[in-house]
């Protein structure tokens, strides 16, 4: 046995030290050289995110990330100091639990870090620092993943640098965390949260520059005393320069007047019922928009009604008050410019930088082939003239320019520009926003191209000596202009919902050859090789200003599409030979839909439809001539000579009772048609009858309230068999939502209907009824068992009452008023105020406080797209949320103000 010398060892935490060092390096050189990678990474996750970011369960993840994000730092932490003690005391009595530690602090960080992402996709922080929030949680995740491996290792070889490897990463993965935990703290608290009071001794002692304090220095002392301490206090947190939860900022006039993301006012000057900022604030506390949100402050009522106030007397921001953070340079005005942070040029070059935003996303639309609106924007010249001789940009001035204006409106605005694809970028916004700022200098000369001019043109015009459609298709047979492929797609673009299968304005269809050489009400509108004679063609080159002008209310049709049809006329349009008395059928069954219900909208619905019901008959349905007039019936299946529909409309035109008794009376192919409807035996179809309704008296009432004053109610008598604890028949009562949920998965309450509400029917029953409701406990006062049937009669909802001015007008204002405003009043009726549309329509009532089904406005927007009285009349069908929105504004009783002003209806 030899002496030799045992070999040295280094000491534990040098060896340590070193790692810790080397890693660090590492760590520092991978985040310097990603930059690229997140890039591309980000490019990637954005296409993600916007798929994924409106769903309602990526949302309620996303909203556990700041509970969730305690327990790795938590355990990870624990973990690093069981460690530290191991280090310098073995102890096996550690190993045990720091496996626990170790293993629910990875799973926790990796769930964190994934609902974090989520959290990210919600919007509302500060970019670059959610940027490193982010991706260092994610390689806390990551790194925690790692740290399993040399710990599993070291515990099946124990070999000691698997151990050192393994604490060597913890110690990174504690300083990752700090870090992460740093800027997490600043996305909610703000960059200055820690250091704002910190004394000013310790603060020069460390080096540190306090934040500056978000206060107010103003010469008014209503809005520095009174306004200002209620917004930072309750608002500024989550809607200041740090953080903008939904893209709302309060701490500018300017960004309180152009509100957040759903471009809705946060602040109306003067009144204040319309401001989106006084709206939030009376939203009761557990609604789930109400501000500020729970756990973020309570608004007192006086400090409510010190807000309400200060809106209504013109929200005055005072002269010579500033905020310490204020907008930057680039923030939004009051007019909506770009509320983003952009590094834009000192001057923008129109060559450089907005052409290439006009040729990629406007030329096609408005360029040499094809000028919508009569805009053309391919270069300087062409922007200057304008749209229809109205300049669309006024030069310094992009607030009144409609060529930047109309592409910041919500996408969902038909309006917004561009018409096709995705909005404008903000940073391109900005650049044309700068542009117009700065001053535009148009040309002095004329552009070298000119459009057609906008003018009436004579039957007689001679053909056009060059026409585009000639040039590109010739005139010669090999090249002729095809119906099929060329033509019937521009018709059925522009012009068959007015002339189609469901509708036939002016008695004109143009969905088949067949049906053009019908012509309108008898006149051809095609004359065939002579466009110049052809009524199509004159109607089509008018002005849009025109009354007479086609397609009626929608945009021109392109140069290219009016040449196209004048050359397809000019080359001999073979047309079918048809009969004037004969009606082509599209198929051996003669359908209603098809072909009965177009002649019944040209002749009779005008005063047998929705609005008239003379004789009380309705003839704007199958089912409404089913019903008759007074019980007896108009049409007799396979009888047409003992039914009126037919035999009053081949009378003399003559006679007293000849129908239709306005306008021209039916052709003989319309009559032959009907008649051949009858006798093949339709299947008619039966209608009740229904009466009409008195208003119920708990309409007039003022709104009731849930939470407040019927939730009380059902906690006293009901919640012990059907709340949290007990459930009998499955019912919950103990809050809104779980009484929407039913008994036994069927609904107790029909909202707006008492006697159909099976809650208000037990409620209401003989005590000594075995089904009595409470089962246990005395009855419900008569009081009480009133106010649930009201609650329920006016639509059985949270209570928060539908604002006529802010949430009603506006869909009217949008789709109604422009013919039934001040200018125009179709059928005696007008929608640009309550106490217009309270005056009904000639008289005669157009809403039914409480009911929709009976209320004249409701059910013509609700009508079929084809039904002749749908409504608008001019326009897309409404969508289906501001349908909703207007049935409930019924049934909560067509109020006009709130739940404590009681309206006409």
């Amino acid at each position: 046995m030899t002496n030799d010398p045992a070999p040295a060892t280094k000491p534990k935490f040098v060896y340590l030290i070193v790692c810790f060092v080397f890693l660090l390096m590492l760590v520092t050189a991978l985040i310097a050289q990603v930059p690229s990678f997140i890039g591309w990474l980000e490019t990637k996750e954005s296409g993600i995110a916007q798929s994924l970011a409106d769903s309602e369960f990526i949302k309620f993840c996303g909203r556990f990330h700041p509970m969730i994000l305690h327990f790795p730092v938590a355990l990870l932490t624990i973990l690093l100091l069981f460690e530290v003690i191991a280090f310098f005391r073995t102890s096996k009595g550690f190993e045990a639990a720091m496996w626990i530690l170790l293993i629910l602090g990875w799973l926790s960080a990796v769930k964190a870090s994934i609902f974090g992402v989520f959290l990210s996709w919600s919007g509302g922080y500060d970019s670059e620092t959610l940027y490193w929030h982010k991706w260092l949680g994610i390689a806390v995740a990551i790194l925690s993943t790692i740290l399993v491996v040399p710990k599993l290792m070291y515990g099946i070889k124990k070999k000691k640098k698997f151990l050192h490897t393994y604490r060597v990463l913890l110690v990174g993965c504690a300083v990752l965390i700090s870090f992460a935990g740093h800027y997490g703290a600043n996305l909610t608290h703000g960059s200055n949260y820690l250091t704002e009071y910190m004394p000013d001794s310790i603060a020069n002692l460390l080096g540190i520059e306090k934040g500056a304090s978000k206060t107010v220095v103003a010469s008014s002392g209503d809005f520095a005393n009174n306004v200002w301490p209620i917004l930072e206090s309750q608002c500024l947190q989550c809607h200041g320069a740090e953080k903008q939860k939904g893209d709302f900022r309060v701490d500018s006039l300017e960004a309180l007047l152009f509100g957040g993301e759903s471009m809705t006012p946060g602040v109306v000057k003067g009144d204040a019922m319309a401001s989106e900022l006084i709206r939030r604030v009376l939203l009761p506390i557990e609604h789930d928009e109400v501000m500020p949100p729970e756990g973020k402050g309570v608004m007192t009522p006086e400090d409510i009604m010190t807000l309400v106030n200060w809106v209504n007397r013109g929200a005055q921001w005072a002269e010579g008050t500033s905020v310490a953070e204020a907008v930057e340079e680039t923030e939004v005005t009051v007019t909506q410019k770009p509320r983003v942070e952009i590094e834009l040029p000192e001057v923008v070059d129109f060559d450089v930088h907005i052409m290439p935003i006009l040729q990629e996303r406007c030329i096609e639309c408005h360029g040499p082939e094809k000028q919508k609106g009569k805009l053309r924007v391919d270069s300087l010249a062409w922007i200057a003239k304008g749209s229809r001789g109205d300049p669309v940009v006024i030069s310094g001035n992009p607030d009144e320019s409609s060529f930047y204006t109309l592409t910041i409106l919500p996408e969902d605005d038909p309006d917004i520009m561009p018409a096709k694809g995705d909005p404008l970028t903000k940073a391109q916004q900005a650049l044309i926003y700068r542009w117009i700022e700065q001053g535009v200098d148009f040309p002095a000369e004329e552009p070298v191209e000119q459009i057609q001019p906008e003018k009436e043109q004579s039957h007689k015009s001679e053909p056009a000596a060059s026409s585009l459609a000639a040039v590109a298709f010739g005139s010669g047979p090999k090249n002729s202009i095809s119906y099929e492929k060329d033509i019937e797609p521009i018709l059925r673009q522009n012009c068959t919902r007015c002339h189609g299968i469901n509708r036939q304005e002016s008695g004109l269809r143009l969905d088949s050859l067949e049906w053009i050489a019908k012509g309108a009400d008898g006149a051809p509108v095609i004359i065939s090789g002579k466009p110049e004679e052809s009524e199509l063609v004159y109607l089509i080159n008018l002005s849009p200003d025109n009354e007479r002008f086609m397609p009626y209310k929608n945009e021109p049709l392109s140069r290219m599409e009016i040449e196209l049809i004048e050359e397809w006329i000019r080359q001999g349009v073979k047309l079918p030979k048809v009969d004037p008395t004969e009606v082509t059928l599209t198929g051996d069954k003669i359908d209603f839909k098809r072909d009965i219900m177009p002649i019944m909208n040209k002749h009779c619905v005008e005063c047998h439809g929705t609005v008239k019901q003379k004789g009380q008959v309705r003839v704007d349905s199958l089912e409404w001539i089913a019903k008759g007039a007074d019980g007896e019936p108009i049409a007799i299946s396979g009888r047409p000579q003992d039914s009126k529909l037919y035999t009053l409309t081949i009378l003399p035109a003559d006679h007293p009772d000849v129908m239709p008794a306005k306008g021209d009376t039916l052709s003989k192919a319309e009559t032959e048609l009907l008649r051949k409807w009858l006798l093949q035996g339709e299947k008619m179809l039966e209608v009740e009858v229904q009466k009409p309704e008195v208003a119920d008296p708990a309409l007039s009432r003022p709104l009731i309230h849930f939470a407040n004053q019927v939730q009380p109610i059902f906690n006293q008598s009901c919640v012990e068999c059907h709340g949290p604890d007990k459930q009998y028949s499955q019912l919950r009562l103990d809050s809104l939502e779980q009484l929407n949920k039913g008994a036994n998965g069927n609904s107790v309450v029909v909202a707006g209907d008492d006697k159909a509400s099976k809650l208000y029917d037990l409620i209401s029953l003989p005590f000594a009824h075995d089904d009595f409701m409470p089962a246990q406990g005395d009855p419900l006062t008569d009081e009480e068992t009133e106010l649930v049937r009201s609650w329920i009669v006016q639509g059985a909802g949270d209570g928060v009452p539908i604002h006529f001015a802010s949430q009603i007008q506006p869909i009217f204002n949008q789709t109604c008023v422009h013919c039934h405003g001040p200018e125009k009043q179709k059928g005696q009726l007008r929608l640009d105020s309550f106490e217009w549309l309270s005056k009904g329509a000639g008289g005669k009532e157009v809403v039914v406080a409480g009911n929709p089904e009976k209320s004249l406005l409701y059910k013509l927007v609700t009508l079929p797209f084809e039904h002749v009285d749908f409504m608008p009349a001019r326009g897309e069908k409404l969508p289906q949320e501001q349908a909703d929105l207007l049935r409930d504004w019924i049934v909560q009783g067509a109020r006009q103000v709130d739940s404590n002003q009681v309206s006409k209806h």
